[in-house]
Order: structure tokens, then sequence, then C-alpha cells
């Protein structure tokens, strides 16, 4: 593979740059990339943006690769740590790349990715789904079995170009070609046949092995084999050894010292790390030997990763530790605290065994990779530093600590980010220090709910806030009212959820944090919306403002999650799906795929309701891969059971079983009226179809139940007529009475009108019910309420236009028919 990008002319025409990836820096390859198109690494965000601006790159674009260059003065908001703001920050530089080369296409080779750093494969995945259509052409070098790449050969905007061994007659005219030779001596074919195993690399390594032992030259343009006896070692890395070994004295000490550094280095710091003055005459033997490139003036590469591997590996242990405190200690008086270097200087002195220094850069160098959304680096570095924290300085440990939990967070790591929590909780706790206790209370508090632990998440957020209070308003106590009333409201505990939304803005009064602001007017507008109280969306558009006035992509992402959800739960789906396609759009290009899932699956539940079948189906199923992935088990259970919604509607009984077998016990965990109870009323209306009464009858008494424990009278109108159908008559009736008093819009009377008619078996009744439906252009429920109403033709025409022939009402229909006849 190097060889053939070695063999790809440079274009001047394009915007052509070819990066070698390594992993010792969060985002490497890509702060490389960025440096070589912008002309120098930015000193401040000033100098960003001037230097995008003359690549025509707009400034909100360069504020976006602030905070991934770790750039003094990008703004708080974008520099916070958090998944959303780092599909943000990707988004960014995927809008940089686009617009940078101007009217020029763009070829960048990333070489080795398969050494790159985790950060920098998330931040490819990401570009690799937006390749498509664009005058953009990625180039990635790796080595087989590479599966974070090898998975993206499937899409159509990919190509995979698989580099198979030579085969013995290829590696022979490989040689040819490198000696500059139109024949090679018999013995030599055989040998370069048989033993280079078709690795080009081999096969120079090889043939540059004979010619330093002097058993291969080649004179007059003819290659002469002089000795056989000669040893060549079988594999690639013994002969780069012996190669090795070859070389004098002074050579191969300068080369040992490369390796310790990396795959890259100045002349600079090795002639500070080598100590002997001017090292330009080994450097130039070190190129004709085929063992270093000079990339440009000063800056050296290893010709292949193997060699710097093997070199290395000549080393002692004690040998690499002294040498790479040299290398640390150079650096450090070339460089000093500069962030682009922290990564380096960690990882140099943790090799040195030189553990205060060690944990010194590894905890800056994991803010730094925390700033850049670099997570899983983040945490690495964290990890070190926690682990060579020693005695003494017991807040410091206990804030790396918090720092640690959140890295593990947005890594993935859930359980361990709790275990951080609750450890650093208990370390605050024992030293007084109530308001950082609260705030790692909180931060457990919010992991809790991730998880799907929604009872003990609102009991420890609550805790929180009674640790807070006395103190006064903080950021601290403002997170913990915004998480906690949040949860509440998730949970239909309307009441609760009001109040401490009215205390959390009695707080925000004193912080002024707009982003804060909108969450809670958000979580108040829900819960009027629970409550039935007309106001409700007059509060979510004064969130949405705020949201958008802030720019905060958690406030965004909730509001548009939630004010569709309101509209859709009043029956006007065909607003809501205009919303949801906004928010989809908005948290697209903020680069936030969480959230814009969610959206998608609330969008597929308003298609299901309005007829739109595929589109909901389609939709319903991206979401639910998505959260599969990443483990959000608010997500799968909201994606899973609208898709199980609608798969039962149409007579998919079989995956909706499977679909409600994974959701049902997430939503259970979860708790509540929000997710349990309508995963419930899904639930029945599946076992109802599949002939299954009892269960499905054991289905939405419990979601009755989980309805009446809450003060929610709007999450009684999603169950109210399976209730009608399945439940006694007199239950029915208590449910009646918490939905009548609140039924003042159109959607909430249809449904009470079709829970009356099914409890008195009145024709009229159904019928009233189906011309409500009919207006608010919901079909499903139209056809239903025209079957109890007799009407035959009217239902069954909406049944055949929908496609749901094999569903219930396509039985009962059918039903309906036969007794006719």
């Amino acid at each position: 593979k190097s060889r053939l990008l070695a063999e790809l002319t440079s274009r001047t025409d394009a915007l052509d740059i070819r990066v070698t990836c390594g992993g010792q820096r969060a985002f490497g390859p890509f702060l490389d990339l960025l440096e070589r198109i912008l002309g120098g690494m930015p000193e401040d965000l000033v100098d960003l943006k001037a230097r995008a601006g003359s690549l025509g790159v707009d400034e909100d674009t360069a504020v976006m690769l602030a905070a991934l260059l770790g750039l003094a003065g990008a703004p708080p908001a974008v520099r916070m740590a958090d998944e959303q703001q780092k599909r943000q920050v990707f988004a960014g530089v995927w809008q940089f790349l686009l617009a940078a080369p101007g009217e020029r296409p763009a070829f960048i080779v990333l070489d080795d990715i398969h050494w790159a750093d985790r950060s920098s494969l998330d931040l490819l995945g990401f570009l690799l789904e937006r390749l498509g259509g664009s005058s953009l052409m990625l180039v990635l070098a790796y080595r087989p079995g590479f599966d974070q790449v090898e998975r993206t050969a499937l899409r159509a905007s990919h190509t995979a170009v698989r580099l198979e061994p030579l085969t013995p007659e290829q590696s022979v005219l490989l040689a040819r070609g490198y000696l500059g030779v139109s024949d090679l001596p018999a013995d030599l074919e055989r040998i370069v046949g048989e033993r280079a195993e078709g690795n080009p690399f081999f096969v120079e390594e090889l043939l540059q092995a004979l010619l330093e032992l002097g058993s291969l030259a080649v004179v007059d343009g003819q290659a002469v084999l002089a000795r056989l006896e000669v040893e060549v070692p079988d594999t690639v890395q013994g002969t780069i050894l012996a190669r090795v070994d070859r070389l004098d004295a002074e050579s191969r000490s300068v080369l040992q010292h490369a390796a310790v550094i990396g795959r890259n280095f100045s002349t600079d710091l090795l002639e500070a790390v080598v100590g002997t003055g001017d090292i330009r005459p080994q450097l130039d033997s070190l190129v004709r030997a085929q063992l270093l490139v000079e990339q440009e003036p000063g800056r050296w590469t290893f010709k292949h990763a193997l060699i710097q591997e093997v070199t290395y590996d000549t080393l002692l242990l004690r040998q690499r530790r002294e040498l790479h405190r040299n290398v640390a200690e150079a650096l450090e008086s070339q460089v000093g605290d500069d962030p682009a270097y922290l990564e380096m200087l960690a990882e140099h002195y943790g090799r040195a065994d030189v553990p205060e220094k060690a944990r010194r850069y590894a905890l800056a160098a994991g803010d730094l990779a925390g700033e850049r959304m670099g997570f899983v680096e983040a945490r690495a570095r964290y990890e070190t530093a926690f682990r060579l924290w020693g005695e003494g300085d017991e807040p410091g440990r206990l804030e790396l600590l918090m720092k640690l939990g959140w890295a593990r967070l947005y890594g993935g790591d859930v359980g361990a980010a709790r275990t951080a929590f609750v450890e650093a909780e208990a370390g605050w706790t024992a030293l007084g220090d109530v308001v950082s206790a609260g705030g790692a209370l909180a931060s457990l508090g919010r992991v809790l709910w991730i998880v799907g632990e929604g009872d003990r998440s609102a009991q420890v957020l609550k805790q929180a806030i009674e640790v807070l209070e006395p103190g006064g308003p903080s950021p601290e106590l403002l997170r913990a009212y915004v998480w906690a009333s949040t949860t509440q409201m998730l949970l239909a505990q309307t009441d609760d959820a009001v109040a401490l939304t009215t205390r959390g803005l009695d707080v925000e009064e004193a912080l002024h944090v707009d982003g804060a602001r909108s969450q809670l007017l958000n979580n108040l507008g829900v819960c009027l919306s629970q409550r039935g109280d007309p106001s409700a969306l007059d509060r979510l558009r004064e969130a949405l403002e705020l949201a958008e006035r802030s720019g905060d992509p958690e406030a965004l992402g909730r509001i548009y999650t939630n004010l569709p959800s309101t509209l859709g739960s009043y029956s006007r789906f065909g607003e809501a799906v205009e919303f949801c396609e906004r928010g989809r759009e908005v948290m697209r290009k903020l680069g936030a795929p969480n959230f814009e899932q969610f959206i998608a699956a609330n969008e597929a539940g308003c298609l299901m309701e309005l007829g739109r079948y595929e589109d909901a189906e389609a939709l319903a199923r991206e979401a639910l891969d998505q959260y599969r992935v990443t483990g959000g088990v608010p997500g799968i259970v909201n994606a899973g059971m609208t898709l199980a919604d609608g798969m039962t509607r149409r007579g998919g009984y079989e995956e909706a079983a499977r679909l409600m077998d994974e959701a049902i016990p997430m939503a259970r965990g979860l708790g509540g009226a929000e997710f349990l109870s309508q995963a419930l009323c899904v639930q029945a209306r599946l076992e109802q179809a599949r002939g299954n009464v009892a269960s499905a009858r054991q289905a939405i008494e419990d979601a009755a139940q989980e309805v009446m424990a809450t003060p929610s009278a709007a999450h009684v109108f999603f169950i109210l007529t399976a209730a009608a159908d399945l439940l006694p008559e007199e239950r029915t009736r208590e449910l009646l009475e918490r939905a009548k008093p609140v039924a003042i819009d159109p959607g909430f009377q249809a449904t009470v009108r079709e829970a009356e008619a099914i409890l008195d078996a009145d024709p009229d009744l159904f019928a009233e019910a189906a011309d409500l439906n009919a207006s608010l252009e919901l079909p499903y429920q139209e056809a239903r309420c025209r079957l109890g109403a007799g009407d035959l033709d009217r239902a069954r025409e909406l049944i055949r236009r929908f496609g749901l022939e094999n569903g219930p009402l396509g039985a009962r229909l059918r039903g309906l028919e036969s007794a006719e006849s």
C-alpha cells in the first residue's frame, strides 16, 4: 500500500495533501491535515478566522475548528465536553473540507489509518457518511482486517481496492524496476519469488539487503548476483533488523534515537536528543539506505512503520526509558507547555517512568483531548494521571475523577462513569465541599437516567438539589434542576416537575444562562400539555426562541423533540412533521446524531398516524439502528415501540413481538407514563391482534396503573381506547373521568367519543368519532370507528388505501363481511 501511494503523482491543480497517521495525539492526523491546509497552526481564534477567511471559509465554521485545534478564544459553549458538541465540531471539519479547496478538487491521503487514534477514527467515520456527491477524494491506506474502515467499503460512494499479494512473476517485475534492469539472474528470481511472499516492501528490503551485503550489484545495466551462500532472513522484520545491525555505530544510534521519538520527527529535536552536534551526514546516509525519507527541509519520517518498530525493538528496556526521558526533556526545553505537544510529553515522560511529570502532562493532555472532543484519548490520559497521582492534593484528585467520569461516559463506558461519580461524591463529602459533592451527585443522576434507571435517577437528583440548595445559586444547582425537572417530566410526575422547573427558573434568573432557561421552559411546556393546559405551546415556542438564540445543542435538540411531540398529542400531526423535519436538519448541521435520530423516531410516529407507513418504517428503523449502536435506552424504547405499533397495524406481528421483547424491559427500567405506559399500550394492541386477550388485558391494566399513579391527564388519551376494548367498564370509566375535563382539543374529543362508543356499543357515537378523526386526517382511527359504526364501505376503502388488510382492522372487516353474508 505504501508503494502504491508513493506512485501517485502529486497534483498542482488540486488541493493535494497526504498525511501519515500516528496515535500519539487525539485527532493527530486531522490536526496535521488542517495545519497543512491553513498554511500553519493558528495562534488563536482571531488568527484562525483570518486564515480560514482567506480560503473562503465562514466564521461559524472557523469557530467549530477552534475547539478541535484547542485554541484560546473558542466560545465556552463550543468547548464543553459533550457528545453533541463533539458532533457539532465534526460537522465544522466537514464544512471546512468542503469550502477550503474553493473551485479546486480536493485529494486527501491518510496513510496507515490502522495506527490512528480512536477519536480520529470517529471523525473519519463521520466524514465517510457524507462523502457522496462532493468534489473530495479521500484515500485511506491500512493493513488488512481493519474493520473500522472496511465496513465503509460497502457504501455506494466508496471503492475498496484490496491489494492482494504479488504473484512470483509480479514480484520479479517489481525487482527489475527497483534495480533498473531488464532481467534478473535465475537464482535471484527464485529468491525474490519465494522469500518475499508477494510483499512489495519485502521485495525492496530484500534487494537492499543483498546490495548492502555485496551479494548483489548492478553493473552496466545488468543485475549481477555475486554470492548465493549469504543467509537471507525469512521475514521482512528479520531483513530490516539485519540491515539495521549492519549500519555503522553512529548511523544506528541516530536511527534508534529517531525510533524513540516516533514515526515523524524534526532535525532540531533529534539533534537535541542525540547530543553529538550535526547529524546531517548520518541522516543522509539513512536516506540512501532507504530507511528514512526527508518530507521537507528539517522534517523526516521512517520510510515504513515497520522500520521504526523493528529499530525500537533493538533497544533494551533500560535504554528505552533513558531515551524517552531525553526526548521528553529536549522537547520540553524546545516547546514549553505548547498545547500541541502535551500528549507527546505525557507519552514520553510516562515511558521514561517519571511519575510527577507524566501525571502533570497526562492531566493537561486529557484536558486538551476533552476540549477537542477526543473523549477516548482524554480518558486514557486521565487514567494515566489518576494512576500516577500518589499522596496529597485530594481536591485535585477528585477534580480529576470528575473529568474521568465524563470522559468515560462520553467514551461509551457508562458503568465506569457511574463508579467515578460515586467515588467523587464520597471524596468531596469527606472533604466537606458541599457544592462539589452536589455536582457529583447531579452527574450521577444524569448517568442513571441514560442507563435506564428512571426512579433511581430521580432520587439521586433530588438528593443533589437538597445538598446544593443551601449554598444559593450555582452552575451545579442549575444543572441539577434542569436534569431533575426533565426526569420528573419524563416520568409524568407533572406536579413535581413543575415545582422543580419553577425553582430552577428562579436560580437561572441569578445566573442568566439562556440554554438552561430554554430547557426549563421546555419542561414546563410539556408538563402543562400533560395537564391539558392550552398555554403549553406558548411556553414551548418561547423555549424554542431561547434555544435558537443560545445555540445550545442540547436545548435545541430537546425543543425539537418535545414541541413536535406535544403537537402530536393534540393530533396536529402535519404540523408536527414539519417541525421534525426542520429539527432533524438543525441537528444534522450541528452534528448531533442522537437528537437527530430521536426526532426521526418522533416523526415516524406522526407519519404513521397520517397513514404514511413506508416513510414511517424507514425513519424508525434508521433511528433504532443508531440507538442500538450507542446504547441509548430511551431512544431504543421510543423508536422500537413506534416501529412495533406500525408493524402491528399492518399485520407484521412476529417482528412487532421481537421489537417489544426488546423495548418492554427497557421501558420498565425507565418507568413512568411517558415511556412505560405507551410501550405497554403498544404491547396490548399487539397481543389483542394475535388473539392473546388475557395478555393484552394485563398489559393495558399495567399501563393504566402507571398513568393513574401520575397527575398527568394527557397520557390517559394514548391508552383510553385500548382500555375500553379490554378492561372492565368501571375501570375505563375511571380513566374517562380523568380525561374528560381536559378534552378541549378535537383529537382528545375524538378519543373520548370512541371510548364511550365502545362502552355503550353505540354506532352513532362511533360515527361521530369517525367524523372527528376524518377532520383530523387520521385514517387508522377513522377506519376503526367506521367499522364500529357499521360503515363498511368507507372502512374498506381506507383499509385498502393504506395497506391495512393484514392487520387487526383487515381481520375485523372480514369478520363483519362474513357476518353480513
